[in-house]
């Protein structure tokens, strides 16, 4: 999501904060909306620019949603105002690490912290599975490519989707499984 393209998984990559950032400045605004559109341009920028782009059937249909949704349904600040949460730049930037003005932010790794004066989730409002599968959904639904289950072929651009009648020996097909025949082995 976030991350540095010097082979580690875990540092932030300012450009791809400072592009999230952007979207969200002229309403101080990071909400669900704006990350699922976000996700779609870096799902986009991964099969034009990494050839071995893989969208695995866990990692990327199942934990990826989770990510992005976790950015906004965590760390939005909730308050009688805006009880569902509202996540500003000033908070993306705190539990980022980042500090500074715009267009000139410092990251400092290990110093990701939750800000002074944030509120977190009612108990009684808890994110459950549910909740979560729910989120899933409606991104799939705005971009049907989060559930392209395949990769780039060593070439950037070269996106080719896994074929479930391979998988099954032509027992199951995308028209099968959207009758709602079962997947499992009887």
């Amino acid at each position: 999501m976030l991350t540095s393209r010097s082979g580690n998984d875990y540092l932030l990559l300012m450009s791809q904060f400072q592009a999230l950032y952007d979207l969200g400045k002229p309403d101080d605004n990071y909400d669900l909306q704006l990350l699922t559109d976000h996700r779609a341009t870096r799902f986009q920028e991964s099969i034009d620019n990494n050839p071995y782009f893989f969208n695995a059937p866990f990692s990327g249909v199942v934990a990826q949603p989770a990510a992005w949704a976790f950015i906004y349904r965590f760390m939005a600040n909730k308050s009688e105002e805006y009880p569902e949460g509202r996540l500003n730049g000033e908070v993306l930037k705190s539990f980022y690490a980042i500090t500074g003005d715009d267009g000139d932010f410092t990251y400092t790794p290990g110093n990701e912290r939750i800000p002074d004066n944030w509120y977190t989730r009612n108990s009684l409002d808890a994110y459950t599975i549910p909740y979560l599968d729910m989120d899933t959904v409606t991104m799939l639904l705005q971009h049907l490519e989060f559930g392209s289950i395949g990769s780039n072929t060593g070439t950037t651009n070269s996106f080719v989707g896994v074929n479930i009648e391979n998988l099954t020996s032509s027992v199951h097909s995308a028209g099968s499984l959207k009758q709602g025949k079962p997947t499992y082995c009887a």
